[in-house]
């Protein structure tokens, strides 16, 4: 079952990511994109919001040069369990593949968009859910 912030795209017929005529995709459908069933994994707002954090560390680093990305990789899941002591090591695993999965999509589905994606939430706006994201302007990283 797709959750509304995904109905709500697909209604909207941007469920490529060519956009419309009139306006190329906001990164916000980007996100939607390359991590619809991922983000539609969490049971609650809570849970989508971890998903969609997981996302956006994972876009980020597929920005990097692919002899980096690796180390950023290591890097962001040592302090995720540093932050989170009592995960097994299955479920780091599991996060990794995640991540490695994520970053592929993202690179296929749009390898020439270079925009950090700085804030992203899961907003409910009268009784629908949205992403909401912020990123910066194309950077050369």
């Amino acid at each position: 079952m797709k959750d509304k912030a995904m109905e709500n795209l697909d209604r909207q017929g941007l469920d490529d990511n060519e956009g419309t005529a009139s306006r190329p995709l906001k990164i916000s459908e980007m996100i939607i994109e390359v991590a619809r069933d991922y983000i539609g994994k969490g049971k609650n707002m809570d849970e989508k919001q971890s998903y969609l954090d997981v996302v956006v560390s994972a876009w980020n680093i597929s920005l990097l040069r692919e002899k980096h990305r690796e180390k950023a990789l290591t890097d962001h899941l040592e302090k995720y369990r540093s932050q989170n002591p009592d995960q097994e090591p299955d479920h780091i695993s599991a996060l990794r593949e995640d991540m490695l999965q994520l970053i592929q999509r993202k690179n296929r589905l749009f390898p020439d968009v270079k925009r950090l994606i700085i804030g992203a939430n899961i907003v409910d706006e009268q009784g629908e859910e949205r992403i909401a994201a912020a990123s910066t302007l194309p950077v050369g990283i």
